[in-house]
């Protein structure tokens, strides 16, 4: 019977057995000791150790428990072998970090965390680190930028395991992650439609029109290290920036979701907001053709005047911000449309 939810052990719902690296994390956290042949579903675990809310549903189920020399042995062993991992960086020793640690260190809460280690399905654990610990290296790399070097002395690890580490699950990350949460083929047409276009926005771009998407384009861009490359590096400097950097090109609904995005592309000056726009739909980007439906609105700036044209051969309704014309006298009108459909 399982120790959480008391389901019993059957044909279709395997149990397994309570893994050591959890009963020592209940002890230390909870000050509750498992007793050997303890069985749980798998759902309450994260590799080895018991996800938060399911330690936090645990109970004392009797007051006094019997111990031999072996369980005192072992328990003491695994704690005492946990104590020295707390020095430094270990994500699957959930109590050896707080809440706020994982989100300073990765960006994510301690159960988004969890969430994300679920779809690295992949990755192996090994002997020097486990699929957390892979995991959390990429997450810390990105969100510190620190050197491979000194991420290694905070995990203990060696130079060359924090770069196969990085790898790995970058990999992983793209295969099994980023297709269930972003680009085109991840969410449907009418769920955009209707879930992700604000009132507002139907009421200024498609007449209440329920059936029709707002979508709005922007570029953006992420810095990035000078290349030692010569032809690279001239290719990703950026005249407007004065640093080396790639363009992305973010595609959101009108409430703000994330639906896709494009990219990198040099910083260059062929690569501006308009010319990255025409390159998208001319190579048919994700099959942004097929998602995208004749006299859908995209809402952009300025920078895509040069794209205008282009979109509405394609039956595309743009919406863009227009000059203000001035008046003889040299003063704005009281009144002025913005956006010109």
């Amino acid at each position: 019977m399982c120790i959480f939810c008391k389901k019993q052990n059957s044909n279709r719902h395997k149990l397994i057995v309570v893994p050591n690296e959890a009963k020592t994390q209940t002890f230390i956290d909870k000050s509750i000791f498992i007793s050997t042949n303890s069985r749980c579903c798998s759902d309450h675990l994260v590799g080895k150790y018991f996800k938060q809310e399911a330690l936090k549903a645990l109970k004392h189920t009797s007051p006094s428990t019997f111990f031999n020399r072996t369980d005192v042995n072992d328990l003491l062993d695994r704690t005492r072998s946990m104590l020295k991992d707390v020095g430094k960086l270990n994500f699957d020793v959930q109590i050896s970090m707080s809440d706020d640690d994982f989100v300073n260190l990765t960006g994510l809460t301690k159960q988004q965390f969890d969430v994300v280690a679920t779809h690295v399905t992949d990755l192996r654990n090994s002997e020097v680190r486990s699929i957390r610990t892979f995991l959390a290296i990429l997450l810390v790399k990105l969100r510190t930028g620190l050197s491979n070097t000194i991420l290694g002395t905070l995990f203990s690890l060696k130079s060359y395991n924090i770069r196969r580490s990085v790898h790995s699950a970058r990999e992983s990350l793209i295969k099994n992650f980023v297709p269930s949460f972003l680009g085109f083929n991840h969410m449907s047409y009418s769920v955009v439609a209707q879930s992700h276009t604000t009132p507002t926005a139907k009421t200024l771009f498609t007449g209440n029109n329920e059936d029709t998407a707002v979508l709005i384009l922007d570029g953006t861009y992420i810095y990035i290290q000078k290349s030692s490359y010569h032809k690279f590096q001239k290719k990703t400097y950026s005249m407007h920036k004065n640093r080396p950097l790639v363009k992305l090109m973010i595609i959101v609904g009108s409430d703000g979701y994330i639906l896709s995005v494009l990219g990198p592309y040099y910083a260059n000056a062929h690569n501006n907001d308009a010319s990255i726009t025409k390159h998208l739909f001319k190579t048919n980007a994700e099959d942004i053709k097929q998602w995208i439906k004749d006299d859908d609105v995209l809402v952009v700036d300025r920078g895509f005047r040069d794209a205008q044209a282009f979109l509405e051969s394609l039956n595309l309704k743009v919406g863009m911000p227009c000059f203000i014309k001035r008046d003889k006298n040299n003063t704005l009108p009281r009144r002025q449309t913005l956006l010109d459909l």
